[in-house]
């Protein structure tokens, strides 16, 4: 896969999604870094800056990541989904009635974020990690 090697060097798109999907994955599972560097086997620092955009990240790093948090290459760069919307409804449905209007109310929440997220401001994406991890506790005990 040497073209997915050079995209992770050379296509902004592919290291930006990664970066942020990382990031965001790793906090939705509340890992902090030193735990998601000790699985991939690289320092907090490499992380950090992986997650910054700083940080060169080989096709061999990346599958180590995508085996650390057991995801697909596809999802980090922004190609797909973590889980199917099947699965989502499935997991939904296992909320209790009081989550599942919370659910809802979340993702109506996010929605009019994104849709009203023009720059990246810090605050904007405070705002939204904050209703993402939100979603995630949701989801805590399953």
């Amino acid at each position: 896969m040497p073209e997915l090697d050079f995209l992770l060097q050379h296509d902004e798109s592919f290291r930006d999604n990664f970066c942020v999907n990382l990031k965001q994955l790793r906090r939705l599972r509340r890992w902090t870094q030193d735990e998601l560097a000790q699985r991939v086997g690289v320092s907090r620092l490499d992380i950090g800056l992986i997650e910054r955009g700083k940080k060169r990240v080989t096709l061999e790093l990346a599958e180590r990541i995508c085996r650390a948090l057991n995801v697909r290459l596809a999802y980090l760069v922004g190609e797909e989904r973590i889980i199917d919307e099947t699965g989502l409804i499935m997991m939904v449905d296992k909320l209790s009635v009081e989550k599942r209007l919370r659910y809802k109310e979340l993702i109506e929440k996010i929605e009019a974020a994104e849709a009203l997220k023009q720059d990246n401001t810090a605050e904007a994406n405070r705002q939204l990690f904050k209703l993402y991890r939100e979603v995630g506790a949701l989801f805590g005990d399953m």
